[in-house]
């Protein structure tokens, strides 16, 4: 049973949740980063969270995948908020409607991770920020904001002045 999970999603109330979205059709017109797809994408999500009681923590709209920190208080509402983000991201994307099928958008099911400690969601953040940095500014932009921080973290310093934070 491809794209059939075998067992619950994890969940813990108390925890963060680190959920992340990937489609391979998400090239040009489709991509996420166009200035039309990006704000659809920003509104869908938090609308959908408002809507389905979701806390969305922080969130980056990659290239060909989303990225998102939240927290929710009940596995209804988790499934209802990734179930519904799926299909109307995928649908107002691909233009797709009864009559006219686009096929599958997303790779896969949604992943998913709960957060079991703060150095994991620290790690998180600093991901996240990175990711918005490659996203604007290129790779190498990612590469050089990972080893200026990466400094800080060996050493034991805090993070605060970074954006993640």
């Amino acid at each position: 049973f491809r794209g059939r999970r075998k067992v619950k999603r994890p969940l813990q109330i108390q925890r963060p949740l680190h959920i992340v979205f990937k489609s391979t059709h998400a090239r040009g017109r489709l991509g996420f980063r166009t200035s039309k797809n990006f704000s659809l994408i920003e509104s869908t999500l938090k609308f959908q969270a408002r809507r389905h009681f979701v806390g969305l923590s922080s969130h980056v709209i990659m290239g060909n995948h989303i990225h998102i920190k939240a927290k929710c208080k009940r596995r209804q509402d988790l499934q209802n908020f990734l179930r519904r983000v799926g299909s109307v991201i995928a649908q107002k994307l691909t233009g797709a409607r009864p009559g006219k099928p686009f096929g599958r958008f997303w790779n896969d099911l949604v992943f998913s991770r709960v957060l079991t400690s703060r150095f994991e969601e620290l790690t998180l953040g600093r991901y996240f920020e990175a990711n918005r940095i490659e996203a604007l500014y290129g790779y190498a932009a990612r590469e050089d904001f990972l080893l200026r921080t990466r400094r800080y973290w060996k050493k034991g310093r805090k993070l605060s002045q970074f954006a993640f934070v």
